[in-house]
């Protein structure tokens, strides 16, 4: 986290996505598919559109739900600007 600046909404968005990409193993391609609805927070779960279009599921790492829990509330708000998004990223 010491690479990215944490106090501003691209700091914290580029940080959650690079723990994410990290943790999960992600294509970048893959990554910025993926959709809110494909996160599952209590079990620590990610839903993936892969190559081929097979969907996967892959494990998030515990410093990618840290990120991603600061991320959700604090810096997607911020980046959206009063837009929705069904993307994570």
């Amino acid at each position: 986290a010491a690479a990215f600046d944490l106090t501003t909404p691209t700091g914290l968005r580029d940080w959650a996505m690079f723990e994410l990409t990290y943790s999960s193993g992600l294509r970048v391609s893959e990554l910025v598919g993926v959709r809110l609805t494909d996160y599952q927070p209590l079990s620590l779960r990610l839903t993936v559109l892969g190559k081929g279009n097979r969907q996967r599921i892959v494990p998030v790492g515990t410093q990618a739900a840290a990120a991603l829990d600061r991320y959700l509330p604090e810096s997607r708000p911020a980046l959206l600007a009063g837009k929705s998004s069904p993307f994570l990223f």
